[in-house]
């Protein structure tokens, strides 16, 4: 079967399953519209540019990493392929601990330790210039990564005075705009420059997420670096248009 056939087959299944499952799908609480052009408010907005920067570092990785090995490193296809397993890997394996160590070390630990964890990796990847090396170094960045953006969109869905379905809408669309813009990006300056010196610069997004991990976290705690469960929530069901709006600054 061909590639045209595969992914054919694919979306008429995948489209199958949608139709069977909208019937299913709860109603969505009605919001009042009052008609206002909204900007994000001060506190969603280092959540939001962190997890940009953590989705860069995501769409970095599986569109970039296999070519890393294969073509900068002269790896053979099939180590080049073992370097975005394990990078899926640890991505996965972290994902499935998350709320564990959430709990163990708090939400502010899990975040930097996450993001300096992932520096570490593809650092230290890029600095050794071996297969080997970037093979471990890209199973920490998946390590390291794999918790950084479900910490940012939770603690959005806390930042008090804010609906929990304004802030993480709002983090979300900042954050998801890095994934999209981010591998096309790497790919302009590595062309302009090289690849090693592109996926530096993701090693220099990801340390700013180590740095100002506890900043961002501050409007949800109050406290910057300490975890947030305690910020108080306003749930979708009971939001209104007027709560949503507190999560943005009034623009016209």
């Amino acid at each position: 079967m061909g590639p045209v056939a595969s992914l054919a087959g694919a979306g008429a299944v995948l489209m199958a399953l949608l139709l069977a499952a909208i019937p299913r799908l709860p109603d969505a609480p009605a919001l009042r519209d009052e008609g206002r052009v909204c900007l994000p408010r001060r506190g969603l907005l280092l959540l939001g540019v962190l997890a940009f920067l953590g989705l860069v570092g995501e769409g970095a990785m599986a569109d970039w990493s296999a070519v890393y090995l294969r073509q900068s490193l002269g790896s053979p296809a099939w180590a080049a392929a073992l370097g975005f397993a394990a990078y899926s890997l640890g991505m996965t394996a972290a994902r499935f601990l998350g709320d564990r160590l959430s709990r163990a070390a708090g939400d502010a630990a899990l975040l930097r330790g996450g993001a300096g964890l992932a520096a570490a990796g593809l650092g230290g990847a890029l600095a050794m210039g071996h297969p080997i090396p970037a093979v471990i170094g890209l199973g920490l960045v998946g390590a390291g990564l794999a918790n950084v953006v479900p910490v940012l969109f939770r603690a959005a869905s806390r930042v008090p005075g804010v609906a929990a379905v304004s802030g993480i809408a709002t983090t979300s669309t900042v954050g998801y705009l890095g994934f999209l813009a981010g591998p096309p990006a790497i790919g302009a300056l590595a062309d302009a420059a090289s690849l090693p010196v592109a996926l530096a610069m993701v090693v220099a997004a990801v340390a700013v997420i180590a740095l100002l991990g506890g900043l961002a976290l501050a409007p949800a705690t109050g406290r910057a670096g300490e975890d947030f469960g305690a910020g108080p929530m306003i749930p979708a069901a009971e939001a209104t248009a007027g709560e949503v709006g507190r999560g943005c600054l009034d623009a016209g």
